[in-house]
């Protein structure tokens, strides 16, 4: 009973993380041309860059210590909420040395950021508050409270739309401040109201123990994401200075369309990584074989419908000019289903507490793909970068298994069955290709793969829809 109520959890919290994020992601693609026309392109892009060095400075203002928390959860089971209070704890001591250190410097640090001093306090703000909702987030995923992160979700999609239209009534000069504060006033609301919460529950302390547990999970996976961010960013950077703006806006629209991917794989591994851990700690590894299989079944019919679709999503986003980066559309697919795939090697990293390798592998990918962009992008146009960030990807999986298997010595998986859906997306994505001008062909080969999945798959389908409905 209490193994099929947390895959029941588990599964229910993947149902409304999909739904919530898909929402969310919806309201950010309906408002921005919106906003687009409100402001200058010189405006939008001083927000677009406030929120880049946002994403860069979180990492190193919370130290990743969200990532400690699934393992946290196991090793201090019965003081959970004090160890996510002391990571919060640790994460404010961070921001503030951070904070102190910009502020003292804050001339020539805002002219290297190029923000001036106002943007750079409103940034350290946004720091304080986004590392608080981070850490919540990540509590609250750990405890299977999917509501609350659904509620987050929501809040801050929802109040970043109103507070910047509120302020773009008001702030007529100087637009980008209306679509900053537009970020950073829902986030200092909802930090407010966890503080409170964490407050309550006499949650934050000073624990060296604690700090030091947490640290040495997280602070390697700090070069992991930051490699991450750049392995993801660095495509367009080098199509702009090879190809121009033109070339940079169409890969950047084709692969906006794939991140819709990426949202459904993320709210599936929020919903998977808690459960795992727990039934992993457990030591039911045929639990976790079992449902692995389904799992990533569905995510590659995801891909699959995702590359079926994507000339007429590409026209109706962008128009018949982006239509020439729909060669692209494949490739960025199939190298988030190996990010996907990697994602089941680098959660027995961070359970066996073994993550000092694990940016080793993002470093050596981010290289890989910088490089070969810089060799075959001015050859081969834009549409080599797709393909270099697949290979980028590609050598990162095999780093992980490398890093699981010979390393640390865990056989959990059959790999050959995992790889094995990647291989099938990347046949069905090649047939696809050749039917991209004929869309008849290509929906009907949709439909006859839809029906293989459920035949194959009926059972799991139906269990998984009884239960989320007792």
């Amino acid at each position: 009973m209490k193994k099929n109520t947390g895959i029941q959890n588990a599964f229910k919290a993947g149902v409304w993380y999909s739904i919530s994020a898909i929402a969310a992601k919806s309201i950010s693609i309906i408002t921005t041309p919106i906003f687009t026309r409100m402001m200058t392109t010189s405006d939008y892009g001083l927000a677009a860059t406030f929120s880049s060095w946002y994403s860069i400075f979180l990492i190193i203002c919370t130290a990743n210590l969200s990532y400690s928390h699934s393992r946290g959860k196991i090793d201090f089971q019965n003081n959970f909420v004090k160890y996510v209070g002391a990571t919060h704890t640790l994460s404010y001591l961070i921001t503030g040395i951070f904070s102190a250190i910009a502020l003292v410097f804050i001339s020539p640090v805002s002219k290297a950021l190029d923000m001036n001093p106002l943007l750079m306090v409103l940034l350290l703000l946004y720091l304080f508050a986004g590392g608080t909702v981070n850490l919540a987030q990540s509590e609250n995923r750990y405890q299977y409270d999917y509501k609350k992160n659904i509620f987050i979700t929501l809040f801050t999609t929802v109040g970043t739309v109103a507070f910047t239209f509120l302020f773009l009534i008001f702030i007529k000069e100087n637009r980008y401040y209306a679509k900053i504060l537009g970020f950073v006033v829902p986030a200092i609301l909802l930090a407010g109201w966890i503080f409170i919460s964490e407050l309550q529950k006499k949650a934050f302390c000073i624990n060296f123990e604690y700090w030091k547990y947490g640290l040495r999970i997280s602070l390697p996976l700090v070069f992991h994401t930051i490699s991450l961010n750049i392995l993801t960013q660095s495509d367009r950077i080098i199509i702009n200075k090879f190809c121009g703006n033109d070339a940079a806006g169409v890969y950047s629209l084709i692969y906006q369309y794939a991140m819709l991917v990426n949202i459904i794989l993320n709210a599936i591994n929020e919903s998977w990584n808690p459960w795992f851990h727990d039934t992993y700690h457990e030591k039911k590894y045929n639990s976790i074989n079992t449902n692995i299989m389904p799992l990533n079944a569905f995510v590659a019919y995801v891909c699959i419908g995702c590359i079926t679709v994507g000339p007429e999503a590409i026209l109706i986003l962008g128009g018949e000019q982006y239509l020439s980066g729909k060669n692209c559309i494949a490739p960025i697919v199939l190298g988030l289903m190996a990010q996907f795939l990697f994602s089941h090697y680098i959660i027995l990293e961070v359970h066996h507490k073994e993550t000092q390798y694990t940016s080793f592998g993002t470093i050596v990918a981010a290289s890989i793909n910088l490089v070969l962009n810089i060799i075959f992008v001015p050859i081969f146009g834009f549409t080599a970068a797709a393909y270099t960030t697949l290979i980028a990807y590609l050598v990162l999986y095999l780093i992980h298994l490398f890093i699981t298997k010979k390393m640390l010595k865990i056989n959990l998986y059959q790999d050959f069955k995992l790889f094995m859906w990647f291989i099938i997306v990347g046949v069905y994505a090649g047939v696809s290709n050749m039917l991209y001008s004929s869309i008849i062909p290509r929906y009907l080969l949709l439909i006859f793969v839809t029906i293989i999945f459920a035949l194959i798959f009926k059972k799991d389908i139906l269990s998984k829809l009884r239960r989320n409905n007792v």
